[in-house]
């Protein structure tokens, strides 16, 4: 900037003007000098580098959700191809006595055609030394689809001529208890016993012959498929129940026991009953607990 110039700026100073008028006459000239670059500030060690903020992502614009699938229409099964699919479920009533239940109960005809076969094996049975002396086994009697099963030790004597269990005087009284205590008719009643081979006199059954025709009892139970068990006798409990054959009488008795699906009573033997008025009485009061037992699941009160 030359002389005259800055003295046009003290002049204009020097009259009070706080704006300065440059004449058209004088023109500035342009500045030459270039411009220093800037230099990023030194960063300390404790100081964090300065990053930029990452943008926002878009918003994405709405769209209707999907609708939820349709869930599979359940496909309806044949009845006929349900059963035939059915697994069996096996119960282990006592160590001895496994019964395959978890299979729909078969129809009356078939429960008879299911016994006819055991009956046949039975024949052939050779697991015991009973076998080599018997002229004929003995099963059962009664109805195949009974609620209520007896089940006794063994059978007498002469049951050996009919093949049906308790033919003689046992076999009336058993009757008197069925249709006048527990008032059912007897052909309704599924009636065996656990030895299916006469016994001989003035013995009473050895464990072995009792365990070797357990596998028979448990293939009635599993056909007839009853609801109640009537058991005759301390010995025949403690086999069917899984205990020591020295269990007493008192642990047994006046008890509705449940075992798997099944409710049994315990009661004395027919030939106790045959020769006691007393056993007579006590087993009444037992049988009147299973009566009650079978109302409440007749929904009779």
């Amino acid at each position: 900037m030359n002389d005259d110039v800055l003295e046009y700026f003290s002049q204009q100073r020097d009259a009070g003007f706080t704006t300065i008028y440059l004449p058209d006459s004088v023109t500035l000239p342009k500045a030459t000098t270039a411009v220093p670059p800037i230099t990023p500030a030194k960063q300390t060690a404790n100081e964090k580098p300065f990053l930029p903020k990452k943008p926002l992502p878009a918003a994405q614009p709405k769209t209707a959700s999907a609708p939820p699938p349709t869930p599979p229409r359940p496909v309806m099964q044949d009845k006929s191809q349900a059963q035939n699919t059915a697994k069996p479920v096996a119960v282990l009533i006592s160590p001895l006595l496994k019964i395959n239940i978890g299979t729909p109960e078969l129809s009356t005809s078939d429960k008879k055609a299911k016994l006819n076969e055991l009956f046949l094996k039975l024949n052939e049975c050779k697991g015991c030394t009973l076998s080599n002396g018997r002229h004929k086994t003995i099963f059962a009697k009664g109805n195949a689809d009974a609620k209520l099963m007896v089940i006794g030790e063994f059978a007498e004597a002469g049951d050996e001529l009919t093949g049906r269990p308790y033919s003689g005087e046992s076999g009336e009284l058993l009757t008197k208890i069925i249709e006048n205590g527990l008032k059912l008719r007897s052909e309704d009643v599924f009636i065996t016993t656990i030895l299916k081979c006469p016994l001989p006199a003035a013995r009473n059954p050895r464990t072995d012959e009792m365990q070797s025709c357990m596998k028979f009892i448990a293939e009635q139970i599993e056909i007839v498929r009853p609801k109640f068990l009537c058991i005759l006798g301390r010995l025949t409990a403690a086999h069917i129940m899984g205990l020591p054959e020295t269990v007493k009488e008192r642990e047994l008795n006046g008890i509705i026991h449940k075992i798997g699906p099944f409710k049994l009573v315990v009661i004395p033997t027919l030939s106790a009953l045959l020769t006691s008025v007393d056993r007579k009485k006590e087993a009444w009061g037992y049988l009147k607990m299973l009566i009650s037992e079978m109302n409440l699941a007749n929904g009779v009160k």
